[in-house]
């Protein structure tokens, strides 16, 4: 681990089970953004927090489930906005859905409610339940160290 809770992108990798080279494809395409970027070249100065290890498995499982990159995108740029302390306990909280209309949410892990405008979502064609994934990711952090 490198100093408070920053991963490296090998250490990203193997925490999240994604392949380090898809990890550096993600990377490199602007699927996915790290924590801090010290701008020292490829893969070198990456870092992820907790949280950026938590939207990794995200789209790793999103992409596994068949979701089209264009939708992952929506989905990385929507779990990017919560920040702060409390944006894990809010994620730890929620599902992500995948709505028929192909619209990405997050919602209340106990019913398909939207938390920006507290309207009941219809029909959700995947919902990944990330409470389940930051749990793991914990773990699997945990197991590193």
């Amino acid at each position: 681990m490198t100093p408070q809770g920053m991963f490296s992108v090998n250490q990203a990798a193997a925490i999240t089970g994604i392949g380090e080279k898809l990890l550096q494809y993600w990377l490199a395409s602007g699927v996915v953004s790290p924590t801090v970027d010290l701008g020292m070249g490829r893969g070198n100065g990456k870092k992820f927090d907790l949280q950026g290890l938590v939207g990794l498995r995200v789209v790793a499982d999103l992409r596994r489930e068949g979701v089209p990159m264009q939708r992952v995108r929506l989905a990385v740029r929507k779990l990017s906005r919560l920040k702060g302390k409390r944006a894990l306990e809010a994620l730890a909280a929620s599902r992500l859905v995948v709505l028929p209309d192909g619209d990405v949410a997050l919602c209340n892990r106990d019913e398909f409610v939207s938390p920006l405008t507290g309207q009941q979502l219809m029909g959700p064609i995947i919902a990944l339940d990330i409470g389940a994934t930051v749990a793991d990711v914990r773990e699997a952090v945990r197991r590193a160290a």
